[in-house]
């Protein structure tokens, strides 16, 4: 029984480990070995306009996942010149050191391209582990220095109710992870929208796995493209006006 150990650690744990079952069965694709090799700038290389990092959710392939690509596609398409970095971390169902994991070749990266790219402008992505990520890149002391522009996050565990960045169509709830002392720098939350759906289970703790899977081609997926791209145009804050459509 002692491999049961780990598990109680956590009620998130507890939790995820049966909902992560069923989004297993939801999966379309399978989860090949997170790569070894590092993405590098290189001298030869130009500087990108912004850099745009995404974070996968778990069991989600590391290369081109689904859950972000909408996302990433309708900010490069609208603001022409940026590049996209997938974060190189396992995405398996170790929610402790995953996130960590993730974090750290988040600022591997974020530190390799600002000392190319000075001012470079960031924006982060991440879905469910993926946003734990995100969160966990952001609380490390070496980011406080980044121009990061906009922060997006959907289905994040660690979501907690009444937060400026929170967005989407759950208007309250708890995320599975939010019992936790993680929380985003509230430096950070006038350029996040942090998106939950309603019955979403794991940014809202109520309902079940559907809706943590209908985030790609919402409309709260469109928001945050413009979001994403007002920031990045210098029109900073919380109310979108220019029109976007992604293609389904």
């Amino acid at each position: 029984m002692s491999f049961i150990l780990p598990l109680v650690r956590s009620v998130f744990f507890l939790r995820a480990f049966f909902v992560l079952i069923i989004l297993g069965a939801y999966s379309q694709s399978k989860v090949p070995p997170a790569q070894s090799k590092h993405q590098k700038l290189s001298d030869s290389d130009e500087c990108p306009s912004y850099t745009i990092i995404s974070v996968r959710g778990t069991s989600e392939p590391q290369t081109h996942p689904v859950c972000c690509s909408g996302f990433i596609k309708g900010v490069l398409s609208t603001v022409p010149g940026g590049k996209n970095y997938e974060v190189i971390y396992p995405a398996t169902m170790d929610f402790i050191t995953g996130p960590l994991t993730a974090a750290d070749d988040t600022i591997r990266y974020v530190e390799s391209i600002d000392k190319r790219c000075p001012n470079q402008p960031f924006i982060l992505i991440g879905y469910s582990q993926g946003a734990m990520g995100v969160v966990r890149s952001l609380m490390r002391d070496e980011m406080q220095d980044k121009n990061v522009v906009a922060v997006v996050m959907y289905g994040n565990p660690y979501r907690t109710p009444g937060s400026l960045e929170n967005a989407g169509t759950a208007t309250d709830g708890r995320g599975l992870e939010a019992i936790s002392d993680v929380r985003l720098p509230e430096r950070y939350q006038f350029v996040t929208l942090d998106i939950c759906l309603l019955g979403d289970i794991v940014c809202s703790g109520r309902g079940g796995m559907k809706a943590h899977l209908r985030y790609k081609g919402s409309p709260q997926e469109q928001e945050a493209v413009r979001f994403a791209a007002n920031n990045l145009q210098g029109k900073q804050g919380r109310i979108l006006q220019t029109s976007f459509d992604i293609d389904q």
